[in-house]
């Protein structure tokens, strides 16, 4: 599940950010040097591998330690799960002097759609 939500999740989020991009902004770089609107095969390959399939296992591990203090939280035990590891983690991904998030399109939608990915990991890698 790491693989589709954290993979495919942030594809599909940087979509979004370049479809928001005015089109000055497109075929610019971003902070992390990457082309606005420029999306391949081989970039998502990427993400999927190591924004999912890799940060999956690190979650999985995190879970494991985690476990005993959301046993508590029942059913929402996932959504509990994911605000963890955005609390946690999230600065990884979210950086607060990023300029990307300002430059394409909206802060609050682009910083939404990136916490999003954390609560949706939480929740669908544990409902299985």
């Amino acid at each position: 599940m790491g693989a589709l939500v954290g993979g495919v999740g942030s594809r599909i989020a940087m979509r979004i950010s370049a479809i928001m991009a005015t089109e000055a902004e497109q075929g610019t770089l971003t902070d992390a040097d990457q082309v606005v609107g420029d999306m391949t095969l081989g970039r998502t390959l990427v993400l999927i591998v190591f924004g999912g399939l890799l940060t999956g296992m690190a979650g999985g591990l995190m879970y494991s330690g985690a476990r005993r203090w959301l046993a508590d939280a029942r059913q929402l035990r996932g959504l509990a799960f994911g605000a963890l590891l955005l609390v946690s983690t999230g600065w990884s991904v979210i950086e607060r002097d990023n300029p990307d998030f300002a430059a394409l399109g909206s802060v609050t939608a682009n910083v939404t759609m990136f916490a999003i990915i954390f609560l949706a990991f939480g929740v669908f890698d544990r409902a299985q």
